[in-house]
């Protein structure tokens, strides 16, 4: 798509899918999501009451909002089962019979219903839900639909949104973000990117991610593992904006897996030098 002499970035010219009823389907999603929020968060002073929340086998936390927002696009998935024409492998963060599963399966929605629980917790707004419906796990395939959204703030970013790609960057003053549980452990401590750029710690991954696709940031670099739900939409939605992903120095061509190991970068090609 052309507007004068722009070239406009458009994922809905490469959709096999119907743009009106994609966008229909996520505003749908985003109404239930806020109205789950709403529900849980209806009495500011006495949320942490009003929110329940417990540990996993894994020790990590999780709370009645995950769970709902699981519940909800698992239920959707089945009932309404096909977007253009095809079955979706469902793989939640919370949906344990899918993590059993030695394999994905694709076509796939990959969901993580609020990726930053901790955040989420204690009502800081740096958390994200993170969906990703995949035909392919490949990062190349321009029919990957992503969607990230922040119920605190509004921020909100999917993949037919229209955008014009920049056609130069600053060379200098970059920016990063990184995790803040990972800065409170020091592991930053000795990272020599930081005589090269400014890092900033945010809350989880996916709303690190959905930043750097907006174009708020120049990097995100994490020295944790990461799993699927954690990152796939944020890495799809950075792929379609010219970012790459980068898993232990080497780049990351497809989302086949469950599990990825640090260090983990994503940015543009020519910032790789930065982590050199």
């Amino acid at each position: 798509m052309s507007i004068g002499t722009y070239k406009i970035a458009s994922w809905c010219d490469q959709c096999p899918y119907d743009v009106s009823i994609m966008k229909a389907q996520q505003l749908q999603w985003q109404k239930k999501v806020l109205e789950i929020f709403h529900k849980n968060f209806s009495s500011p002073n006495d949320y942490k009451r009003q929110l329940q929340t417990n540990r996993k086998q894994d020790n990590t936390l999780v709370t009645s909002i995950d769970l709902e927002i699981s519940k909800m696009f698992e239920e959707d998935c089945s009932n309404n089962s096909s977007f253009n024409g095809k079955n979706y492998f469902f793989l939640s963060e919370e949906n344990f019979s899918a993590l059993s599963a030695k394999q994905i399966n694709f076509p796939a929605l990959i969901l993580d219903p609020i990726d930053g629980t901790r955040e989420l917790a204690e009502g800081i707004p740096e958390c994200a839900l993170s969906c990703a419906i995949l035909n392919t796990p490949e990062l190349a395939d321009k029919s990957a639909w992503a969607w990230i959204f922040n119920p605190f703030t509004g921020f909100n970013l999917s993949s037919e949104e229209l955008f014009c790609p920049p056609i130069k960057h600053f060379e200098h003053d970059f920016l990063g973000l990184v995790s803040r549980s990972e800065w409170q452990k020091g592991l930053f401590d000795r990272c020599k990117i930081k005589e090269r750029a400014t890092l900033s710690p945010r809350g989880s991954i996916a709303f690190k991610l959905g930043l750097l696709a907006a174009g708020s940031a120049d990097f995100v670099l994490s020295y944790q593992p990461k799993k699927l739900w954690d990152i796939a939409a944020g890495t799809f939605l950075c792929t379609q904006r010219g970012i790459s992903f980068y898993e232990q120095g080497v780049r990351v061509h497809s989302l086949d897996r469950l599990h990825y190991s640090p260090p983990l970068v994503w940015c543009r090609e020519d910032l790789l030098y930065l982590f050199d």
